[in-house]
């Protein structure tokens, strides 16, 4: 079976482009996919507004401001088209390539196993936003990175671990210290979110 997306570009002829990844997990996944070309650029930390903030922009060789295309999901923050926005150099077209949504609620068992868990581990913003809609209780978090660590703390959760840099080892080191009782990074992300641009 064909991967959708190398394909579109192959029909289109293969136009010359550059694929940036947020993080190590979107490169490996994008390298997986028969044809597509391969990525040019990865930031020091996987998240948008690092992506924005270090994104190369040759303006010496540029006769006008570069061009992306941003894929993403409907519920994706907007720290990407900002930061691009702030350093002027490239004008951003926003796919909105899918959709997440809650799944069909826990059975007791499942929900009984949530509650009863030493530490509960996030990804992404949407799977918090589900999770507190279940109205369960959680002893600690581990998230792979800042952005769903926010998250929780934005929706009053606490008792929250994230590495600096995030991605799954980082995560796992994360779980390894909420289950070992070292201290939390709640007094950190309530600072975080107290900053004018936290939203």
């Amino acid at each position: 079976m064909s991967h959708p997306r190398p394909q579109a570009w192959h029909e289109a002829g293969c136009p010359p482009l550059r694929l940036a990844a947020v993080g190590g997990g979107t490169a490996a996944a994008l390298a997986e996919a028969p044809g597509a070309p391969s990525v040019a650029f990865t930031p020091s930390l996987a998240n948008a507004a690092t992506l924005a903030a270090e994104l190369p922009f040759d303006a010496a060789a540029a006769a006008a401001a570069g061009a992306v295309l941003f894929p993403a999901s409907t519920q994706a923050r907007q720290e990407l088209a900002r930061g691009l926005e702030a350093r002027g150099c490239w004008t951003l077209t926003r796919l909105d390539a899918y959709s997440t949504g809650p799944a069909a609620p826990p059975s007791d068992d499942t929900a009984a196993a949530a509650a009863a868990a030493d530490c509960l581990t996030f990804a992404s913003p949407s799977a918090v936003k589900a999770f507190r809609a279940l109205g369960l209780p959680a002893r600690a978090i581990a998230c792979i990175g800042e952005t769903s660590a926010t998250a929780c703390a934005a929706a009053g959760l606490a008792n929250i671990y994230f590495p600096d840099v995030p991605g799954v080892e980082g995560w796992a080191a994360a779980v390894a210290a909420a289950l070992a009782g070292e201290p939390s990074r709640d007094a950190w992300l309530r600072a975080r979110l107290s900053q004018p641009d936290s939203a």
